[in-house]
């Protein structure tokens, strides 16, 4: 599993697509490992060392400045220019601020969490308070298998 096969799915800021409420997180609480959206690449590297690959850097139309990936055990941090635009988690090694991982059982996220937008199937969306961010949980079999901390950088 990549980071790019995780597609965050487009609707209504803060609404599910049955127009039922979603919940919001904190924007403390938006953060894997440590890294949270917006910080610079220095505070990256700082926290998790040297990456194990760092991609070429990729040109878009929809963004000001070029997207790299940098690629940790379990991790892969996206940035646009030097801030960060995604986080992605991959297997156990990370965890949000209040403990999430991998592995957990969705129970354990909607009990942290709340009821997220539920849109695709096997996906649970959370929006961060105030910003243009969020969470979202890839589930198998009600089983996160993957997580990924998001901005809508356009």
């Amino acid at each position: 599993m990549t980071a790019d096969s995780i597609q965050v799915p487009a609707t209504a800021p803060g609404h599910a697509a049955d127009s039922a409420p979603v919940s919001s997180i904190d924007e403390a609480r938006l953060a894997i490992s440590g890294i949270a959206p917006g910080q610079d690449e220095s505070r990256v590297r700082s926290l998790l060392g040297k990456p194990l690959t760092e991609s070429e850097p990729e040109s878009s139309e929809v963004l000001s400045e070029p997207l790299r990936k940098l690629s940790y055990p379990d991790l892969i941090v996206e940035l646009v220019g030097r801030r960060v635009s995604a986080v992605t988690c991959l297997g156990p090694a990370c965890a949000t601020p209040d403990g999430i991982r991998v592995g957990d059982p969705r129970s354990k996220v909607e009990t942290t969490y709340g009821h997220g937008r539920q849109a695709p199937e096997g996906m649970l969306t959370y929006r961060g308070r105030g910003s243009d961010c969020g969470m979202t949980f890839s589930l198998y079999r009600d089983t996160i298998g993957t997580f990924k901390l998001w901005c809508d950088d356009s």
